[in-house]
């Protein structure tokens, strides 16, 4: 699911990029969902990682999206933001802020599908894809690239990552659907792993970091074809 935060004071105009993101999730099949803010103090304010793209219309009341741009480098480097202007000189300024794109006024569909697809593809090509996870100390961005295997513990998820492990309500199930185009795939009913990360594989246990996770013996045969496929070249 990619989760697109939109940023514009025009009420008419959200709802029309919200029939837009449809129509483009009906032609290309990609799971996006939007969330609106009417201005970028709204946005900022109280910021969590919650988002894989924003979309921020430049010309604002009280902070303009350029300054939103600028607060939200401060504490978020890598999210992708495509600037929407009425005024493309302006759009100019957001290589300040490292704006992957802009669009500009009135937005026709064909324009938004491209830069939108172009986002999708920024976040695949260069492993931005991120999640949100709600631990106890708040909201976390981690991101697939990072995380080596994620184990269920009773109700909960823990994500193994490069520097720490992170624990959130969760199942399983849920993860592996998210996770798995992004190079995981279940080992057992405990344990997705993240393929970049094996070490060795044997008929009963994969290693990753220097720990052995078992393999189940129905799931045996299609985690070792599918990791030979991503040795292969496959992914």
């Amino acid at each position: 699911m990619i989760k697109i935060a939109i940023i514009d004071d025009e009420n008419a105009f959200v709802e029309q990029i919200r029939g837009y993101l449809q129509r483009f999730v009906g032609e290309t099949g990609t799971e996006c969902s939007l969330t609106p803010f009417s201005s970028g103090v709204d946005f900022i304010s109280d910021y969590s990682p919650l988002y894989d793209i924003v979309f921020m219309d430049i010309e604002m009341p009280i902070m303009n999206g350029m300054e939103t741009a600028q607060k939200l480098r401060q504490v978020d480097q890598d999210i992708p933001i495509v600037f929407m202007t009425n005024m493309a000189q302006m759009a100019i300024k957001g290589y300040e802020v490292n704006a992957l794109d802009f669009m500009v006024k009135p937005i026709s569909y064909m324009s938004f599908a491209q830069k939108l697809k172009k986002a999708v593809d920024y976040i695949k090509k260069n492993d931005n894809f991120s999640l949100a996870l709600k631990t106890k100390e708040g909201f976390r961005r981690v991101y697939a690239r990072d995380i080596r295997y994620i184990e269920v513990f009773g109700h909960f998820l823990i994500y193994h990552t490069m520097n720490e492990d992170l624990e959130v309500r969760g199942v399983l199930s849920q993860a592996a659907d998210e996770m798995e185009p992004y190079g995981f795939l279940r080992c057992s009913n405990c344990f997705l792993v993240n393929l970049h990360y094996v070490e060795t594989f044997d008929s009963n246990t994969v290693s990753i970091g220097g720990m052995k996770l078992p393999i189940s013996r129905r799931r045996k045969k299609d985690f070792s074809e599918q990791l030979a496929n991503y040795f292969g070249g496959g992914k």
